[in-house]
């Protein structure tokens, strides 16, 4: 196998410049496998979502006011298209457990596993937060594609999930 170019992307942290590590999946590209625990640590990844749309969105923490309100907007999309959302956080499981999951969200941690970050491009490597998850969010048909999708460029403010939302509801059965 030849060896893989990286692409850093260029991301903000409170308006400072920061990089992650690579480009996340691109739109008709395989979702890269995953298999990260839940709050239980039980192990979940690709095949738990396999066979119908879903969203895979990562952000750093639940645990600050800007994640919660992602978790709450991520509640929102899971019953507004009725698809399954996979949010993953930096946060060890005993963090996820204090959280309730909205319905239709999996909540699973990267805590243990920085090649999430590294194979799906949100893993921030160059600033003073490096190893946090940068905000991803990915529309995933039943096939295992990336629809849609990609990194925001701030990574202190609520991910913006239109595009997903759109793209989802015209997909969702």
């Amino acid at each position: 196998m030849e060896p893989k170019e990286l692409a850093p992307q260029p991301i903000s942290v409170r308006g400072e410049r920061a990089w992650t590590f690579d480009a996340p999946p691109r739109p008709g590209s395989p979702l890269p496998a995953f298999f990260l625990p839940d709050c239980a640590f039980r192990d979940r990844g690709n095949a738990d979502f396999a066979g119908k749309p879903f969203v895979l969105a990562a952000f750093p923490t639940l645990e600050t006011e800007t994640g919660k309100r992602e978790l709450a907007a991520l509640g929102a999309l899971a019953e507004e298209t009725g698809v399954a959302v996979a949010a993953v956080t930096n946060d060890t499981p005993f963090t996820l457990a204090k959280f309730p999951a909205p319905e239709g969200v999996t909540l699973l941690s990267a805590f243990r596993s920085p090649e999430f970050g590294m194979d799906f491009g949100c893993l921030v490597v160059e600033h003073a937060v490096m190893g946090v998850l940068a905000r991803l969010t990915l529309a995933v048909d039943a096939d295992g594609t990336v629809l849609a999708g990609g990194l925001s460029e701030e990574l202190c403010a609520e991910a913006d999930f239109s595009q997903i939302k759109d793209c989802i509801s015209r997909r969702a059965p």
